[in-house]
């Protein structure tokens, strides 16, 4: 799948915001943010709010790609942390975005589910 398409797909699937872990388990909720074009990524360990830029978002999808062809499994904590400073929350969500949101759950069923 081309980027742009890729990027599409994942601004829909964020648009109601996703609760997500890292592969070190550690918590997140992500959603993507129209009026600043950036996926807004909230760790649920400081609370504080970092933005991914497009850019940076392709650039680890891109090196994704490249690193599927050598290694089958690239999410290994040993490429995983190779890719970029950021890929420990962008990976999650290329994955979760390539399954359809596979078991994640988003905000709004989790608040469903709270009450």
């Amino acid at each position: 799948m081309e980027f742009e398409e890729f990027w599409e797909g994942t601004k829909r699937f964020l648009e109601k915001g996703v609760e997500l872990e890292t592969i070190t388990k550690a918590r997140f909720k992500a959603e993507f943010d129209r009026d600043a074009g950036v996926i807004v990524v909230v760790p649920a360990s400081t609370g504080l709010p970092r933005d991914i830029n497009k850019g940076d978002f392709r650039n680890v999808y891109e090196r994704m790609k490249e690193l599927r062809r050598k290694f089958r499994d690239i999410m290994r904590p040993a490429l995983y942390q190779r890719i970029t400073r950021n890929s420990s929350y962008i990976l999650p969500i290329i994955r979760a975005v390539q399954t359809e949101g596979g078991k994640q759950k988003t905000l709004e069923e989790e608040k469903n589910v709270t009450g």
